[in-house]
């Protein structure tokens, strides 16, 4: 189990479906989907601790919330989170396991490792 710090965007908590804000993103008053921090094709999904920035700097203890599958958040409505997904999480999700795979390698690695990336992405 691993222990994530998180600082909160603006971010509707509830375990209700149907939560309506503001998306961050397009800024309109719309349902707000859970979205994945990162992106859940780029890393493998286990369950976490969080603990908010402000317990730990003020040393007030707070009980940590747990997630069963990972960071996520409700920021942003179901149209942006989808188009997202489709436009440019399998390129994040690419550099990310190319890297989780040099990192893991029992190899001895060169000092500089060179990895084909679209940075307009």
């Amino acid at each position: 189990m691993q222990l994530i710090l998180y600082i909160t965007m603006h971010y509707a908590k509830s375990k209700r479906k149907n939560i309506k804000s503001i998306c961050n993103l397009c800024r309109v008053e719309k349902d707000l989907s859970w979205d994945h921090v990162p992106p859940q094709g780029g890393i493998e999904l286990t369950t976490i601790q969080m603990e908010t920035i402000f317990s730990l700097l003020t040393g007030n203890k707070e009980t940590p919330r747990t997630s069963q599958n990972g960071m996520k958040y409700r920021t942003i409505c179901s149209d942006c989170n989808s188009y997202l997904g489709k436009e440019f999480d399998p390129t994040i999700n690419d550099f990310a396991l190319s890297a989780g795979r040099y990192l893991q390698s029992t190899i001895e690695l060169p000092d500089t490792i060179n990895h084909k990336v679209m940075p307009q992405r």
